[in-house]
């Protein structure tokens, strides 16, 4: 089986495990902080993890380089993964929604047990659900799918800006000497809702000390809404991500079939254009003495276009890496990393929760941003140590091979 200008499965594979490796590491560095810290944490370091200058460095740091980009390349991964499953599937005469829909089926299943068993912040469901709207899209071409995938993105960003912009009306007419009590109360709760005070962060830093039990009755009971919100931020997000990253499996973008300028470019007008615009919302934020309305439009309506622009970037940037370096053995071991993304991304997981939940070490709002740095570097290199020996002894991932074997109804060969 062949792309529409020749690129082989081998060549695919090479490109798309590295840049999935790339994302399945570079993700961490957001993630940390849910892991870590109370989940506003992520809005603004004042709200939680300290204001010095190190901590603020780490910040704006983590900030203009991963937060949202990691998350998008995996969502493009997916989207592009998924074409080429179903390419595959279809050049062997089987059904590909038949397939298709029961790897969403056991995607959504693991992604319901790692949320709630294991940590909330949980992307397969999310995955799972918006594979399925991605999937009814998967005939169109590369260029209709990237039209439609903008004009998803633009529809819900522009949503997500009326509703978080109503928060500025909200506080103006608050701090009017003549407000009522009700505008006042209002905006408190609004306020609390971005930055909670210290007795809500206390208690959340409490319950992560506690019990596993403890933690996942409070999740069974108190958040069982989670999957459903994850399902509003896939339509506002993941979704178009998919339909970008299925448009550029389908052109050779994402495979490096296009010209080298292509690629220079995308860096160029990507992930410098949009790093730049990312520095002035960091800027616009510490001038604001972190204003929380500010930092969460910032963190959600005003970056989307930024963050779009870098993920590309972002890909372009791997490629050509990936191009360059593509016998070298770090280089080789990100792939590795990347081939059992699934089974990495969990073991993170199970990894971080024991390292700062209350039934492991009891980290969880101990530490600093700069002081969770280790702890990163440490899980990244567990990935890239153990990766690729155990691919040069089984066919798969632990976890990719027990969901492939589910989603094909039978036992799939494992051991090389």
């Amino acid at each position: 089986m062949t792309s529409e200008n020749g690129t082989t499965p081998q060549t695919r594979y090479i490109h798309m495990d590295a840049l999935r490796g790339f994302a399945v590491m570079g993700i961490l560095v957001i993630n940390i902080l849910s892991f870590s810290m109370p989940e506003a944490a992520i809005y603004s370091p004042a709200i939680f993890g300290g204001t010095g200058t190190s901590d603020i460095a780490t910040w704006v740091a983590s900030f203009i380089l991963f937060d949202g980009k990691m998350r998008g390349l995996f969502s493009l991964l997916f989207g592009a993964s998924m074409i080429l499953i179903i390419n595959r599937t279809e050049a062997q005469g089987d059904s590909s929604a038949k397939v298709h829909y029961n790897r969403m089926f056991w995607l959504g299943f693991f992604g319901l047990v790692h949320l709630f068993f294991i940590w909330i912040g949980d992307i397969l469901f999310l995955y799972a659900i918006m594979g399925c709207f991605a999937y009814l899209m998967h005939h169109m071409s590369a260029k209709n799918l990237i039209k439609w995938g903008v004009g998803v993105f633009l529809a819900f960003t522009f949503i997500f800006a009326l509703l978080y912009g109503s928060l500025f009306m909200l506080e103006y007419y608050a701090l009017q000497p003549n407000s009522s009590p009700t505008q006042t109360a209002k905006y408190r709760d609004a306020i609390l809702d971005i930055a909670p005070n210290q007795a809500l962060l206390a208690q959340e830093i409490s319950l992560h000390q506690s019990s596993y039990l403890a933690i996942v009755i409070e999740k069974l009971t108190e958040q069982t809404y989670m999957p459903l919100i994850y399902i509003i931020i896939g339509f506002s997000e993941t979704l178009y991500f998919m339909m970008i990253g299925m448009a550029l499996f389908k052109n050779g973008f994402i495979t490096g079939e296009l010209p080298a300028k292509t690629y220079r470019n995308s860096i160029i007008y990507g992930l410098f254009g949009g790093g730049i615009i990312y520095i002035i919302f960091a800027a616009l934020l510490i001038s604001s003495d972190y204003n929380p309305i500010i930092a969460i439009n910032i963190y959600q309506p005003w970056s989307a276009i930024p963050r779009l622009m870098m993920t590309i970037g972002y890909t372009a940037l791997f490629i050509v890496i990936i191009q360059g370096f593509r016998r070298n053995n770090l280089l080789i071991r990100i792939a590795a990393a990347g081939r059992m993304a699934f089974t990495n991304y969990i073991i993170t997981s199970i990894i971080m929760t024991s390292v700062f939940y209350g039934y492991g070490l009891g980290l969880f709002g101990e530490l600093s941003r700069v002081q969770l740095i280790p702890y990163i570097i440490g899980m990244w290199t567990l990935m890239l140590i153990w990766s690729k020996p155990w691919l040069m002894r089984f066919h798969y991932g632990p976890l990719e091979w027990l969901w492939r074997s589910l989603a094909r109804r039978q036992l799939q060969a494992f051991k090389r």
